[in-house]
């Protein structure tokens, strides 16, 4: 104050009033991505409210797990703000509330605070997908971030992780699989190949064991003879799939259709019984349609992963009399009723204990003489067993049940007229190559089920049994 000033105010009481201006402080946002030298600056003015970085001189920059406002730095989050620019975490949050106290400390300063990036991380779940990994099916977590790589020590096929499933296999160049991607055990993937989303931002991905069913594949072969070369029937089962079973796809069709393969298979007199994997057996292993396990599928894999195995057709000779229900051996013949019901005669027979018996010895005579012929010659057979069926009882005489020896129908496999006393063999409701055969009598005006397919029911449909 000079002494103009006083001269001014000589004789004068002058009432003068402190004037405050309020503390500021300037804060500089640098980028710190390692190549931008982008920074924004921002002034904090004491008592003002509602400050914020970000916010300030105007501008409306909002903080999120990977930006600042515009700012982003790929493959990274970020966390916040830090006086040192080479710090790895923060001092600030992105949009840091500033109070009236942080102003009064930091009154007059320009302070400069560096953006603190974080990689991204990827948290990977190895699956074993009903598999274990060793001796359990915990699953197993690796973490990696951006810009790293996944080696082969998530090895699923005997590595690290060592997964193992009852029936599967794991092929190495396909272990893995992430919705329809698949990875390759033994090579290198960037992070960002399995965590494609990991340059936005943090990822989870989950990477299951991807098995493949163990495969048994079949050959069927019509074994007519030891020169046989015909091409085989062939047929694949998978391990794991229900409704698996020979000559039948697993919605329960024929595999070649009502008329194909199996039931194309003929061998002159002879009946295919079954299969086997000796070409020169006598007894069939399996039934011809038989029903394929699990269980048996691994068996005869015996360690493998793929596999064919050949099974040969075995034949037995037709016991045409026992097709037909004849009761000798040699002369195709059966009775019907002229004037009696079929129960009354049969109620006559079950109750006649001498027929009972002869009966039961000429079936036991037959039944030798089939097993004579898996292993000689007919002519041997039929000197070795001469069944002839000599039973005959009052109720033959009593309820008039007469011979009709002159159908000769046990030689041949034809479809007849169903005309009383006729026989006709019906073919519609049973596999290719099996057939039941029907009647008439007297008392029936229609045709009666009379003998059903020679084969048990698993290889039978419909109404025969």
């Amino acid at each position: 104050m000079g002494n103009q000033w006083i001269l001014d105010h000589a004789g004068q009481t002058v009432d003068l009033y402190a004037v405050w201006t309020a503390k500021k402080v300037t804060v500089v946002f640098h980028k710190n991505d390692g190549s931008s030298t982008g920074t924004v600056t921002e002034t904090y003015t004491y008592g003002v409210s509602g400050q914020k970085f970000g916010y300030g001189n105007g501008h409306s920059y909002a903080a999120t797990a990977t930006k600042f406002g515009s700012w982003a730095y790929t493959g990274h989050s970020f966390l916040g703000w830090n006086t040192d620019k080479t710090a790895t975490s923060k001092t600030y949050d992105g949009n840091y509330a500033v109070t009236d106290n942080w102003i009064n400390t930091n009154a007059g300063k320009t302070i400069d605070v560096h953006a603190i990036w974080r990689l991204n991380k990827c948290t990977i779940t190895f699956d074993p997908n009903s598999g274990t990994f060793g001796t359990n099916n915990t699953n197993r977590v690796q973490t990696m971030y951006y810009g790293g790589k996944v080696d082969n020590f998530w090895n699923a096929n005997g590595g690290t992780y060592s997964a193992t499933r009852t029936g599967y296999y794991i092929k190495p160049a396909e272990a893995w699989i992430k919705g329809s991607t698949k990875y390759d055990e033994t090579k290198a993937y960037t992070t960002a190949q399995v965590c494609t989303n990991i340059a936005n931002g943090d990822e989870s991905v989950t990477l299951k064991v991807n098995w493949v069913a163990k495969v048994l594949t079949v050959k069927f072969h019509q074994n007519l003879n030891l020169s046989d070369t015909s091409d085989p029937a062939t047929q694949s089962f998978t391990y794991g799939v229900s409704g698996n079973k020979f000559g039948y796809n697993t919605d329960g069709t024929a595999k070649w259709g009502t008329s194909g393969k199996f039931g194309s298979w003929t061998n002159g007199s002879y009946d295919l019984d079954g299969w086997s994997k000796t070409r020169t057996a006598t007894s069939a292993s399996w039934e011809t349609y038989s029903g394929v396990a699990n269980s048996w599928i691994l068996e005869q894999l015996d360690g493998a992963n793929t596999g064919t195995i050949n099974l040969w057709a075995i034949w037995t000779k037709t016991d045409r009399n026992s097709l037909c229900g004849c009761e000798t051996h040699n002369t195709a013949t059966d009775y019907y009723w002229t004037n009696s019901s079929e129960s009354e005669y049969k109620a006559c027979v079950s109750n006649d204990s001498t027929y009972q018996s002869c009966l039961s010895s000429y079936n036991q005579c037959v039944s030798n003489y089939n097993n004579c012929l898996k292993h000689q010659t007919e002519a041997f057979c039929n000197n070795s067993y001469n069944c002839s069926n000599t039973c005959q009882t009052s109720c033959n005489n009593t309820y008039q049940y007469v011979n009709t020896s002159s159908h000769d129908l046990c030689k041949s496999r034809v479809t007849g007229t169903c005309n009383i006393g006729n026989y006709c063999y019906d073919t519609s409701t049973c596999n290719p190559g099996y057939y039941k055969k029907i009647y008439v009598t007297v008392t029936l005006s229609s045709c009666k089920t009379y003998y059903s397919c020679k084969h048990t029911p698993e290889k039978c449909i419909s109404n025969c049994h």
